[in-house]
């Protein structure tokens, strides 16, 4: 195993470890007031309608001071302001009290990594700040992540459940402890069918919102623009909960150099092959119920992470791996958006070691080496031909346009995978962790128990 990726790895067991034992996260007796959270303790990160209900009834929803509840609502239903370029209103429903993260411009970003620019990249440090500030999070909130559970895209696939995924992820890179982090599961519909099931829930909390019949608000809160929090304030960056191109094509060689080291899932159609070589193929549909909730850990175990139907048949399409128990898991799609479900999955719900391969296929066909016009060929270090189930294939992106992101001054300049260098969002990230001057002496990393 490359060091970069061992470390890696080596941190993901190291950390899974200290939760077990009790000495960090959700499950332990030693917390400071950065991470504790007495009246939102639950078991998992998944909250249903009721638990969020009774934070309103408490009044910790927008409190002051430390125990407190912000609640963000996932969607892209926004329309432009035309007196103000570039800024955007939310134009659709949602449970009261609850921010926008505009899915549209929030939720990734195109960042530089590896040989060239890669779209669908985590957001930045600034832009998550923006998210939470405006919010009136501080180092002491619950998180609670809702949106639309399920939706179509464009071209007819089901949309379910990736915004929020992909914004638990994005929250755990920024290390927001998972302890403060909720998922209302079933999302704004789930709100809505408890609101209903209960007329004699007591609204006053929320009376001044207009509601619908539905206990849903169109309104918008005030922002707290006043709020200078930063997740800066966490002192941890969890990139070990995220992959780079460059450490990717380390995992694959790993994985195929005569014994296998990690389970790499590829989010796609069960019909579909995976991209990467030694890699499995998964379709998240599975993971839910009828009404796009998530299944129990147990399910999730059986219709999902252990059903062999979803595993292309090895004799037939060559490179496919098996998912192996306890070693630690990458997953990826097209763009690392609908893949998220798979990592709350195994971190939020089964609490094990899972990271999500950042830029997935799309940045990885980038370094095919097919040729094209004009196209610029990776070196034989960053070059994933011989690493790709199916070399030959053209390399195009999910919109169908040919690849071409390759920099050939990167190119040249690194001939490595491993060049630390050439690992620039975490570089990025990280540097922008470090300006705040001291650490506390205790940050829960959070586990599946007690969160």
């Amino acid at each position: 195993m490359n060091l970069s990726t061992f470390r890696k790895s080596f941190m993901m067991v190291t950390l899974a470890l200290l939760t077990s034992v009790v000495m960090w996260g959700c499950g332990s007796d030693s917390y400071t007031d950065h991470t504790a959270q007495v009246q939102t303790r639950t078991e998992t990160p998944v909250i249903t309608a009721e638990q969020l209900k009774s934070w309103f009834d408490a009044g910790l929803v927008n409190a002051d001071g430390n125990e407190n509840v912000v609640i963000l609502h996932l969607d892209a239903t926004t329309e432009d302001l035309p007196d103000n370029p570039g800024t955007y209103i939310f134009t659709g429903s949602t449970i009261p009290n609850a921010y926008l993260w505009d899915t549209r411009v929030e939720l990734s970003m195109t960042r530089l990594e590896g040989l060239g620019n890669a779209g669908s990249s985590v957001i930045t440090g600034p832009m998550m700040d923006a998210i939470l500030q405006r919010a009136g999070a501080n180092k002491y909130s619950t998180i609670v992540i809702t949106g639309p559970a399920f939706s179509l895209n464009s071209g007819g696939t089901p949309i379910v459940n990736w915004a929020p995924a992909r914004a638990y992820f994005t929250l755990r890179y920024w290390g927001i402890p998972k302890e403060r982090i909720k998922f209302l599961n079933g999302g704004v519909s789930a709100w809505s069918a408890a609101y209903v099931a209960n007329p004699d829930w007591d609204t006053t909390t929320f009376a001044n919102w207009d509601l619908d019949a539905n206990g849903l608000t169109t309104k918008r809160p005030i922002e707290y623009t006043n709020n200078t929090f930063s997740v800066r304030e966490n002192y941890q960056l969890r990139d070990d909960l995220r992959y780079s191109i460059g450490e990717m094509i380390q995992v694959v060689e790993d994985n195929t150099d005569g014994s296998q080291e990690f389970n790499i899932i590829h989010r796609t159609s069960a019909a579909s092959s995976p991209t990467l070589l030694s890699a499995i193929v998964r379709d998240t549909t599975e993971l839910f119920t009828p009404d796009w909730a998530y299944k129990t850990a147990d399910a999730i175990l059986t219709d999902v992470v252990f059903d062999t139907d979803a595993i292309l048949d090895p004799t037939k399409e060559s490179g496919v791996g098996d998912f192996v128990e306890g070693l630690p898991t990458i997953t990826h799609c097209a763009s690392g958006m609908s893949c998220a479900p798979i990592f709350f999955s195994l971190d939020a719900i089964l609490g094990w070691n899972v990271a999500i391969f950042d830029g997935s296929t799309n940045q990885w066909n980038a370094y095919r080496g097919l040729p094209a016009e004009d196209r610029v060929i990776p070196n034989d270090a960053w070059n994933t031909s011989d690493l790709s189930t199916n070399p030959a294939a053209l390399a195009v992106d999910s919109k169908g346009n040919t690849y071409d992101i390759i920099d050939p001054i990167l190119n040249s300049r690194y001939m490595t995978v491993d060049d630390p260098r050439a690992n620039q969002i975490e570089n990025e990230d990280s540097e922008y962790m470090s300006t705040l001057p001291s650490a506390p002496t205790n940050v829960g990393t959070g586990d599946a128990s007690g969160c």
